[in-house]
């Protein structure tokens, strides 16, 4: 409190000195061709673009809408200079948001800051709701937000309502695609084959329990053999629909808007979907002539059944896993290993040996489908606000959210594997979950002539993340109909559990101060305290603090003139940003600080038809990150019947691990049945690929003799380099095989319109990131699972006439040469560019619309996910992943197609 006492002190008298000055006209325009505010929401106050020296990401709320996601995460990509996303195409599912690079190994979520309520968790945020979005990326920009502020800020307003009464009603529908089959997987003939060729390279003579004697020339194929292709069983084309009603009005005093959302995407995975249903109300209230009150709140209910990307027994994971041969359903009578099979039951692998484990994935979907996860919250804020003098504000939030959620997971007893569930059983449980915060600030603007001054003071308390759970289980029911899944019914307590967080408490003050000289040259200057009760339960106190300059040379006489240079501006910033990690992500709790330097420059040619923004910066904690950001536009009204714009935007970072703390030279990852697949070490950026590099395969026992020492060595296995070149291959041999971390990405916008036809096409991707293939290690492998395997294996493997084959020998044999160890084999370039989006549209002229009332009517074919151009081999190049484990394909849901037509009427 004494901080925040001295701060109101300091500011009343600097209030008291510069009283004489000129009230600052306070506006709020937009840029209508590029749907961009003029004004951006920076440190819990406007302020123009042209005229601040921070490194801002402005977002065309326009491009953002253009795509049919939900999820406010999933839209950043590709539109942001600085920002890195990775989507997901399972329903929903959140991206990964990364600003400016990863900055730890925990905690590197950037911060959003909705109506000024801080939040982590923006799933339930409707982005047809938001007015703007704004990314804080530097610390001139960051810091005033503090402990909080390392992984960028994210700053959203949403929509207000507008004189007079507007009605609105958009609408969407259509199909997701399932998109192409993996191509390189076995039919069940093919994988008999490959048994065969087995025998043959391995010299092994048998019995098959399934194919007969390996003395015949070729396998024989059982009656109840079938020809599965698990991809296609798994799923299916699928619907996505969205309806929003909005209603907005008002007056000089007051205005309003009512917002109603329903939207419903079915996963193409089996008995997947999410479905949302929204409803947001803002109003304000002008009670006096300089007293305005106001509120904003959403209430938000979701449900659905998701997909796990990172684990290999999903439901991708197990088209790499279960064999042809099995039928999904069973058509004949069968005499299995585990059970006696009868037509219309699941088939599995308990109808014959070497069938492998992989549990039948249509089964547990169809199983799964009355299984429930749903939520409901409510976010939002009350405020007032007061021109208490000339040129003086105070405004005064109190905000957050509560949100209350339950599941049930009922699990079936299974008969068709060849490890069975032997009881039935059921997960139920319920939490809640509530955060608060409160802020109060003092806003100050004056002009003095050629002199202008914007000051802010504030103080602000919050509580986050304090919340309780239960959840119980039980097994042996005796009936698996829904009415019988109650915890009061079954034969055995399994589970039992419960939770509570305290959640994190903090106070801050904090003051930012802004001057102008003929609006030329530019100085900023930021401090906060955070107060934060929630490391090892201690207080502990940060101090932030950033300093920015900009020179807008534009202004100056010798380019007043310039017909050719619109804007032009030069700015520099530095400052201390900080990184509190939560209890709940690791153990090893902190606060952490980082400092970030940036240089950029903003250049506006032809009246600002071509804006060209650059910054690099770099950004030190205990990883430091280096990097570029570039944003092109261009905007122009060529003729009175068309226009065209384009935007570009290149992200661009390089990181490199420089702490781990005392005595730690690296941190192994990505656990997997061949051991860690990622090493994060001093010196090298994170989530790097670390095990052996293949040389190539041993040609003949002379070559194998001849090299070094190598465990398993033989003919048509791998020969891997013998790094320090002591003549033994082991552990010491490892290094660093591939980098999942992206040379760079961007994302391509291109819109056009000619007289009532508008045209728009989004392209996105990603350039020098490498993938851990980890499915190879079921496909290329005959040992590794007794699943399915790869055309490959059979086709382009090493056999003693096809010598210069890449894919090891088709062998029972699993050892140090084959696949017990981690090696660049694995390892795939995952540049991809994708067409994200193409949309052609028609407005209806209003002299045909008019006369019935409606004011605005468009309507618009699209396309999402058309077409990928990459070389991966994967399903999708786009991986999900923690900070230090990611690039890694265990199997991971596909963005897939979707084919959709919407309208909007506008009453």
């Amino acid at each position: 409190m004494k901080s925040a006492s001295l701060f109101l002190t300091i500011f009343c008298v600097f209030v008291n000195i510069i009283s004489k000055g000129q009230l600052v006209e306070k506006k709020e325009t937009y840029d209508s061709k590029m749907f961009i505010p003029d004004s951006i929401l920076m440190g819990y106050a406007l302020q123009p673009k042209k005229l601040t020296a921070s490194a801002v990401a402005i977002a065309n709320i326009k491009n953002l809408n253009a795509l049919p996601f939900r999820n406010l995460s999933n839209l950043l990509q590709g539109r942001l200079a600085g920002v890195n996303v990775i989507n997901s195409g399972a329903p929903g599912s959140a991206s990964r948001v990364r600003i400016r690079g990863i900055s730890s190994l925990n905690g590197n979520e950037p911060l959003y800051i909705v109506d000024g309520v801080p939040m982590y968790d923006i799933q339930s945020l409707n982005p047809i709701d938001i007015e703007s979005l704004t990314v804080l990326k530097d610390a001139a920009a960051a810091s005033l937000y503090g402990s909080r502020s390392s992984g960028g800020v994210v700053v959203v307003t949403t929509k207000k309502g507008n004189p007079g009464l507007h009605i609105t009603y958009s609408i969407y529908a259509g199909l997701q695609g399932t998109g192409k089959a993996p191509a390189n997987l076995l039919n069940t003939q093919e994988y008999a084959d490959l048994q065969w060729l087995v025998y043959k390279n391995d010299g092994t003579t048998e019995t098959h329990p399934i194919y007969g004697p390996s003395s015949n020339p070729t396998p024989t194929l059982p009656s109840w053999a079938a020809n599965t292709n698990w991809y296609n069983e798994v799923t299916k084309p699928a619907p996505i629909t969205n309806h929003n009603l909005s209603l907005t009005g008002g007056n000089t005093n007051s205005n309003i808007l009512v917002s109603l959302d329903y939207f419903n995407q079915e996963g193409v995975i089996l008995n997947t979907n999410n479905k949302w249903f929204t409803a947001r109300f803002n109003s304000n209230f002008k009670i006096k002539r300089h007293i305005t009150i106001g509120e904003n709140l959403q209430i938000t209910h979701r449900s659905g059944l998701t997909f796990l990307n990172l684990s290999p027994d999903n439901a991708i994971g197990s088209v790499y896993r279960s064999q042809s041969i099995i039928p999904a359903i069973m058509n004949q009578s069968v005499a299995g290993i585990s059970h006696s099979f009868i037509p219309g039951e699941w088939g599995g692998t308990g109808l014959a040996p070497r069938l492998g484990n992989a549990r039948n994935a249509v089964a547990d979907l169809t199983r799964n489908a009355d299984d429930l996860n749903s939520d409901v919250r409510v976010f939002g804020n009350l405020y007032i606000a007061a021109n208490i003098i000339k040129g003086l504000d105070f405004k005064s939030s109190f905000g957050g959210s509560y949100q209350n959620g339950y599941f049930s997971d009922y699990t079936f007893a299974t008969y068709e594997n060849v490890v069975n569930n032997p009881f039935s059983s059921l997960r139920e449980g319920a939490s809640y979950q509530g955060d608060w915060v409160w802020s109060n600030t003092l806003h100050y603007q004056r002009n003095f002539e050629q002199h202008y001054i914007d000051a802010l003071v504030g103080i602000e308390s919050l509580q986050l993340g304090t919340g309780r759970g239960v959840s119980g289980g039980r097994a042996g029911y005796f009936s698996d109909a829904v009415s019988f899944r109650t915890l009061s019914n079954g034969a055995t307590i399994t589970e039992a559990n419960s939770y509570f967080n305290d959640g994190q408490k903090m106070y801050s003050s904090f003051l930012k101060i802004d001057y102008r000289y003929k609006n030329r040259y530019l100085l900023g200057a930021s401090f906060r305290r955070d107060g934060d009760s929630s490391v090892f339960g201690n207080n502990v106190f940060g101090n932030y603090h950033a300093l920015s300059a900009g020179w807008r040379i534009s202004e100056e006489s010798f380019l007043a003139e310039s017909n050719f240079i619109s804007d032009l501006k030069i700015r520099g910033s530095y400052g201390l940003m900080g990184n509190v990690i939560f209890a709940n992500q690791t153990s090893a709790n902190s606060n952490q600080s980082f400092t970030q330097t940036n240089l950029g420059v903003d250049v506006g040619l032809l009246k600002n038809k071509i804006e060209i923004l650059l910054d690099v910066y770099k950004k030190r904690g205990s990883i430091q990150n280096t990097g570029l950001d570039v944003e092109l536009k261009y905007a122009d009204q060529i003729t009175n019947d068309f226009s065209f714009g384009a935007s570009l935007v290149i992200t661009s970072y390089k990181n490199e691990i420089i702490d781990l703390g005392e005595g730690i030279d690296f941190v192994s990852s990505g656990n997997s049945t061949l051991g860690n697949l990622t090493r994060n070490q001093l010196g090298h950026s994170l989530s790097q690929f670390y095990g052996y590099q293949v040389q190539g395969l041993f040609q003949s026992t002379t070559e194998v003799s001849s090299a070094p020492a190598q465990p398993g060595a033989e003919p048509g296995f791998f020969r891997y380099r013998d790094v320090d070149k002591n003549g033994i291959i082991d552990v010491n041999d490892r290094s660093f095989i591939g980098d999942p971390n992206p040379t760079f990405t961007f994302g391509l916008n291109l819109s056009a319109t000619y007289k009532s036809f508008d045209f728009t096409i989004f392209l996105n991707g990603s350039r020098g990131n490498d993938i851990f293939n980890y499915l190879k290690w079921y496909t290329d492998f005959w040992p590794s699972f007794q699943g399915q395997k790869s055309t490959n294996l059979l086709n382009n493997s090493w056999t003693g006439t096809r010598i210069n084959a890449a894919v090891p020998k088709a062998s029972v044999k699993s050892n140090f040469s084959t696949n017990t160890v981690v090696s660049d084999y694995y390892i795939e370039d995952g540049s991809f560019t994708r067409l994200r989006n193409i949309q052609v549209g028609y407005t209806f002229p209003g002299t045909l619309i008019n006369k019935s009332g409606i004011k605005n009517l468009r309507v618009y074919l699209q396309g999402v996910n058309l077409i990928t151009l990459t070389k991966y081999s994967g399903l999708d190049p786009e991986l999900d992943g923690r900070d230090f484990a990611f690039g890694i394909d265990y199997g991971n849901h596909p963005n897939t197609p979707q084919y959709l037509i919407g309208a909007t009427i506008e009453f």
